[in-house]
C-alpha cells in the first residue's frame, strides 16, 4: 500500500474525528509487509485472548528503575528504538501497566501529497518489559486504537471497517468485522474489554467481545451526535455529544436496552463555564475558569468540588482516569519562560511537585502525554540535537494535599466561598470584598457564586507564587473591589445640567444655558423654553440634545421660534413622555449607585463605568447592517434601554454617565487609515488634567474581565495599533485636528501603558492600585497613584 501525505492527512483527520477516552490503545501483525519486534522479558504469545476487567495495577519503583535515569531521581528514560528524529509521537494510550504509542513520520515543508512516507508504527511498552518493546507497521489506515490491561491491542481499519486484534507481542489474532461502519463511527473499550461501536446515523451502540461476538445492543435518540466515550460508572457506559445545540451525556446500560439522555448543564451557568473533559474514573464534568477547576457530576452543577490552580495560567495537558496533568508557563532566572508540570490526583485530592523542562539536561521540548500505572506520567521529549525519547516521571513520592479545595456537595456554595475568603485572610492577610450575591437556586446565581470563588482563588494563586503582587505597602490588607452589586454603592442623584468642556469652548455660555433651559422644560412637561436664537434652538433638539439630554430628542421636535422662546412639539402624549424621562433618570442613577462609591476619584469612576459598560452591554450587529437606513433610531438612549448598540451609541451613553459624575468626556471618532474600513467612535476624557481615549465598544466582553487595551490609551495607539487617522478625529463639534490642538484636546500621555496588555481583575481604592491579568495570565498590580 502506498502511503502518501494525502492519505496520512486523511488518517489523522479520521482519528481526530473519532477521538475517544479509551481504556487502551491498538497494535499490528507480523504478516505481509508488517514488522514485529518481539517483546523482551519472554512475553507470552496467546492464541486466544479473553480480556478481563481492567485492574488498577501499581507499578513498583524497582521496575521503573530498570530504565535509564534522565536528569532527576524520579525521571526515567524508556527506550523506544522506533522513535527516531524523523518519526514523532502522534498519540499515546495506556491501560494498567501498558502503553501503546502511535508514531508517525513528521511532516516536512515542501512535501507533496504523492510523496511516499515511512509507514506509521505502533509500539507497545510496559514497565515489566524492561528495555524491550513490541511494534508493528499496519498496512491499513488506522482510525482508532486501544490497549487492554493484559496487553491486548485493538486497531480499527478506517477504510475497510474492521477491528484488528493483537496479543502483547503484537501478533495478530483475528479481525472483527464492523459491518461497514461509517467513517465518523467511533469505538471505545470498556473495563470488561468489550469493544463499543457507535452507529451515529442509526442511534445504536453495539458491544462486542474480543472474539467478535455481540454481547449487548443499546439504542438512543439518533438526533444526538455522540463525540466521545467517557468511561463507565454504575453499570453504565457514558458518552458525550450534542443535540440541537445542547451539550448532553448519554448513559447506556451495559447489559443493553435504551440509553438515557442527560443535559450537560454547566453551560447554563454562564459563557465561561464550558466543559472541556470528563474524568473516566469518577465521571466528573470539568470546567476551567481563570484560577479554578470545577468538577461537576453529570447534570448536577452543585455536586462536585472546586480546585484552585497552582498558577492562573495553567493549561490542561491531558485528563485520564483520576488524573489531570497540567502545565504552566513561568519565568526562569534568565528571563526565559519555562513550562512547569503538575499532576492532580482527584481521587486522593493531592498534587505532585513540579517538573520543569530545564531540570533535564539538554532538553529542547517536553510534553506530558499520558499516565501509566498508578501515577507515572509519560512525557514526549526532544533533545537539543534532535534526538527523541519517552520519559517516565514517577509522581507518587511527592504528593501533597491540594490547598483550598472546596467540596461543593458537602457545603453550600456560600459556605464554600466564605471558607476560601477566611483561608485567604488568615493565611495571606488578604481580605476580599466579593459581590453580595445570594444563592436563590437559579443557574445565574450559582454561576455568579462560582465566579466569585474563581475570583478569590486568583488571589490565592498570586499570593502563593508571587506575594509581592498582592500584598499592599507596609503590610496593609488588600481590599480588591469587583464593583458590581457590592451593596456599598454611592448616593448619586441625577444631574440634569451636564455639558462638556469642549462644547462650552466651541459654543459658548449662551448656548449651554439654552440647552439647560430645554432640559428643565422637558422635565417639567412645558411646551417651550427660552432660547436666544433659532439656530441655537435647533442645536438643542439636535446634536446638543443627543449628547446632553439623550431622551429629549427622541420624543420631541422643534416648533416655532418667537420672541426668544422655542416651541417644543411632543411626538408622544406628554404624560407618557414624563414617565419615560423619569424612568431614564432612575436607570442612570441605578447604574451610578451600583457601579460607583461616593469617594471614587476620576480614574476610579472612569474604570468602574468602563467595566459596567463592557460587561452589561452587547454590540448590535443588526443595527450595524442597517446603520445608514436606521440612522434616526441610533442614540445613547436606545443603547441604555435595550443594552445594545453600535459604537456611536455606546460612546454617547458612556460619556453621559461620566459627565453625570463630574468627569469631563466627549464622544470622539475618526476615519480608518485603510480605504474601505469603517469609521469608528470612542470617548475622549480628561483625567487629572491629561487627555486620554477610552473605547467601551472594543472593550465589550462576555465576562467580568474587559480588555484594558482600550482604557486610557493615546492618539498614537489609536493610529499605529488600531488604524485610525488622528488628523480626522472629531471631538465635540470640532472635526479637525487643528481645532483639537487649539483647545488642547489631544491624548498623548502614556502613563497607563502597562495596562494595555492586560485584562481587568479588580480595583483597590484604598491602595490606589489596579489588578489585572497580563498576556501570560499572571496577576499583576498597577499603582495609579504614581
Amino acid at each position: 500500500m502506498k502511503d502518501t501525505w494525502k492519505n496520512r492527512l486523511l488518517g489523522v483527520l479520521a482519528a481526530a474525528a473519532m477521538a475517544v477516552c479509551l481504556a487502551g490503545c491498538g497494535k499490528d501483525t507480523d504478516e505481509g509487509n508488517k514488522t514485529v519486534t518481539p517483546a523482551a522479558g519472554g512475553a507470552t504469545v496467546t492464541a486466544e485472548v479473553t480480556p478481563t476487567e481492567a485492574p488498577t495495577p501499581t507499578p513498583t519503583v524497582s521496575v521503573i528503575k530498570t530504565y535509564e535515569t534522565a536528569g532527576r531521581d524520579d525521571i526515567y528514560r524508556v527506550p523506544v528504538e522506533e522513535l527516531t528524529k524523523d518519526r514523532s509521537v502522534n498519540d499515546i494510550k495506556t491501560c494498567g501497566e501498558y502503553a501503546l504509542l502511535w508514531l508517525s513520520q513528521a511532516y516536512f515543508p515542501g512535501a507533496s501529497e504523492n510523496d511516499e512516507v515511512e509507514p506509521d508504527v505502533f509500539v507497545l511498552i510496559a514497565p515489566g518489559l524492561g528495555s524491550g518493546t513490541a511494534s508493528v507497521k499496519p498496512d491499513f489506515m488506522v482510525g482508532d486504537y486501544a490497549v487492554l490491561a493484559d496487553g491486548t491491542v485493538l486497531l480499527m481499519d478506517q477504510e475497510n471497517h474492521g477491528i484488528h486484534v493483537y496479543d502483547n507481542t503484537m501478533k495478530e489474532i483475528r479481525v472483527i468485522p464492523t459491518d461497514g461502519v461509517p467513517m465518523r463511527t467511533m469505538a471505545g473499550v470498556d473495563s470488561d474489554g468489550r469493544i463499543l461501536t457507535v452507529f451515529s446515523d442509526e442511534g445504536r451502540i453495539i458491544a462486542r467481545n474480543a472474539e467478535g461476538s455481540t454481547t449487548a445492543t443499546v439504542t438512543y435518540d439518533p438526533k444526538i451526535f455522540l463525540t466521545m466515550y467517557l468511561g463507565e460508572q454504575g453499570g453504565k457506559w457514558w458518552f458525550y455529544g450534542y443535540s440541537e445545540g445542547d451539550a448532553v451525556y448519554v448513559c447506556a446500560p451495559k447489559n443493553g436496552g435504551e440509553a438515557e439522555r442527560i443535559l450537560a448543564d454547566a453551560g447554563s451557568l454562564g459563557p465561561e463555564f464550558k466543559s472541556d473533559y470528563m474524568l473516566a474514573g469518577n465521571l466528573q464534568q470539568i470546567c476551567r475558569l481563570k484560577s479554578t477547576y470545577f468538577f461537576f457530576e453529570p447534570g448536577a452543577v452543585t455536586k462536585g468540588f472546586a480546585v484552585p490552580k497552582m498558577y492562573t495560567n495553567e493549561s490542561v495537558e491531558f485528563l485520564q482516569r483520576e488524573y489531570m496533568c497540567v502545565a504552566a508557563e513561568i519565568p526562569a532566572e534568565d528571563k526565559t519562560v519555562m513550562r512547569e508540570y503538575h499532576l492532580y490526583d482527584t481521587r486522593t485530592r493531592t498534587i505532585s511537585n513540579g517538573l520543569r523542562i530545564d531540570e533535564i539536561a539538554k532538553l529542547e521540548h517536553l510534553q506530558a502525554r499520558s499516565v501509566i500505572g498508578d501515577g507515572f506520567v509519560l512525557l514526549d521529549a526532544m533533545y537539543e540535537d534532535g534526538e527523541k525519547a519517552i520519559l517516565a516521571w514517577d509522581t507518587r513520592s511527592n504528593e501533597e494535599p491540594i490547598a483550598g479545595i472546596c467540596d461543593l456537595a458537602k457545603d453550600s456554595l456560600q459556605d464554600s466561598l466564605n471558607a476560601v475568603m477566611k483561608e485567604l485572610a488568615e493565611k495571606y492577610a488578604i481580605k476580599i470584598e466579593p459581590d453580595a450575591i445570594e444563592d436563590d437556586g437559579s443557574a445565574a446565581s450559582v454561576g455568579a457564586l462560582l465566579q466569585e470563588l474563581d475570583f478569590i482563588n486568583a488571589f490565592v494563586c498570586a499570593a502563593r507564587n508571587n506575594p509581592q503582587t498582592v500584598y499592599a505597602k507596609d503590610g496593609a490588607t488588600v481590599h480588591p473591589e469587583n464593583m458590581e452589586n457590592n451593596g456599598e454603592g454611592g448616593h448619586y442623584t441625577f444631574q440634569p445640567h451636564v455639558f462638556s468642556e469642549i462644547y462650552l469652548k466651541e459654543h459658548g455660555e449662551k448656548r449651554r444655558q439654552a440647552m439647560f433651559n430645554y432640559v428643565d422644560a422637558l422635565r417639567a412637561g412645558e411646551d417651550r423654553f427660552e432660547c436666544y436664537d433659532l439656530d441655537t434652538g435647533h442645536w438643542c433638539f439636535g446634536r446638543l440634545g443627543y449628547f446632553f439630554s439623550l431622551v429629549g430628542p427622541i420624543y420631541t421636535s422643534a416648533g416655532d421660534y418667537k420672541d426668544g422662546w422655542m416651541e417644543i412639539c411632543y411626538k408622544i402624549p406628554k404624560e407618557e413622555y414624563l414617565r419615560k424621562q423619569e424612568e431614564f433618570e432612575t436607570m442612570i442613577c441605578d447604574i451610578l449607585n451600583d457601579a460607583l462609591r461616593d469617594d471614587y476619584s476620576d480614574i476610579e469612576k472612569a474604570l468602574a463605568l468602563y467595566e459596567y459598560m463592557t460587561e452589561n452591554y452587547t454590540y448590535d450587529y443588526e443595527m450595524l447592517a442597517h446603520c445608514t437606513e436606521w440612522m434616526e433610531k441610533q442614540s445613547g438612549y436606545r443603547c441604555l434601554m435595550e443594552k445594545t448598540g453600535i459604537c456611536n451609541e455606546i460612546a454617547k451613553l458612556y460619556q453621559f454617565l461620566l459627565l453625570q459624575v463630574g468627569v469631563d468626556a466627549e464622544e470622539s471618532g475618526g476615519e480608518a487609515l485603510k480605504a474601505g474600513d469603517d469609521s469608528h467612535a470612542w470617548v475622549f476624557v480628561r483625567i487629572d488634567g491629561q487627555g486620554y481615549l477610552i473605547d467601551p465598544t472594543w472593550g465589550l466582553t462576555e465576562n467580568r474581565e474587559p480588555e484594558l487595551a482600550y482604557f486610557l490609551f493615546t492618539d498614537e495607539m489609536r493610529k499605529t495599533r488600531d488604524g485610525f487617522n488622528p488628523d480626522s478625529f472629531d471631538v465635540g463639534s470640532c472635526p479637525s485636528f487643528e481645532a483639537r490642538r487649539k483647545y488642547s484636546f489631544e491624548a498623548d500621555d502614556d502613563r497607563y501603558k502597562a495596562l494595555w496588555n492586560g485584562k481587568y481583575i479588580a480595583m483597590d481604592t484604598a491602595e490606589n492600585c489596579i489588578y489585572y491579568w497580563d498576556y501570560q495570565h499572571n496577576m499583576q498590580r498597577f499603582d495609579y497613584s504614581e
